[in-house]
């Protein structure tokens, strides 16, 4: 379990090892509410940072969307972030991964069909985390689309607003995961 130190310590030992340089922390923030989860998941963000800090990783957050409350979302992100940059202070670790001076933070679920929020919504939320938020707080952010983001069709919404939200993102990762079954797809 991630939850004990000595596991994630392992992981961290591991991918050292193997030459890998460090990890995306994903954060479910549907689940963060429940406070006996929200204790789980900080004490995996510890487990994690001083695993990276210990064998020179590097690490950042991802927040996963799925079934985050739509009427909430945005209040709800901009609340952990907070509580994990004022509180539990990760992004002040040497080994939370920067870009252009900034901590790095992903967001996977906007645009994709079946998760929360208007294109509106999402530039609003995208656009905090750029410049909006204190300072403390703002990042290069990593947007997690649908595979087809770029022609807005099957998994992506198909709202055209959503074509310059994807791109106000500084790094976008598709998901692709279960799109190709062989060599040739």
């Amino acid at each position: 379990s991630s939850h004990r130190p000595k596991t994630v310590a392992r992981h961290f030992a591991w991918m050292k090892a193997a030459g890998i340089d460090g990890v995306f922390l994903q954060r479910f923030l549907s689940e963060l509410a429940d406070p006996a989860y929200l204790t789980l998941r900080d004490q995996v963000a510890a487990n994690v940072r001083a695993g990276a800090e210990a064998e020179g990783r590097v690490f950042a957050v991802m927040y996963d969307l799925s079934g985050a409350k739509p009427a909430s979302l945005a209040a709800d992100l901009k609340a952990d972030w907070a509580h994990l940059v004022d509180v539990l202070k990760v992004t002040s670790s040497p080994r939370y991964l920067r870009h252009a001076g900034k901590p790095v933070l992903g967001l996977w679920g906007l645009g994709f069909t079946d998760r929360p929020g208007t294109a509106s919504e999402a530039q609003q939320l995208i656009n905090w985390f750029r410049t909006g938020a204190p300072a403390s707080q703002q990042v290069t952010l990593v947007g997690g689309v649908p595979t087809y983001w770029r022609t807005l069709k099957k998994d992506s919404r198909t709202d055209p607003a959503w074509a310059s939200v994807y791109r106000s993102f500084y790094v976008v990762s598709p998901w692709a995961v279960g799109r190709y079954g062989d060599a040739a797809g």
